[in-house]
């Protein structure tokens, strides 16, 4: 089972204005122009992404020896 770290985006953040406006500005939404986003958050996977990277470069290297290619 996963864990994962969430923290909110702060009124004013970067991050969260862009969301706010693909969120808005698209033209299917069901949202509307004065619907108001009370609350976006940010999900912080960071172990699990390490652990892919890791099998990644483990699979990249497997395939190196395998063809000969030693870097």
């Amino acid at each position: 089972m996963s864990s994962y770290a969430v923290s909110e985006l702060a009124e004013g953040h970067a991050s969260r204005k862009i969301v706010e406006i693909i969120c808005l500005s698209e033209p299917e939404s069901n949202i509307n122009k004065s619907t108001k986003i009370d609350r976006i958050l940010k999900v912080h996977n960071t172990e699990n992404i390490l652990l892919s990277v890791r099998r990644l470069e483990r699979n990249g290297e497997k395939q190196r020896q395998q063809t000969g290619m030693n870097s």
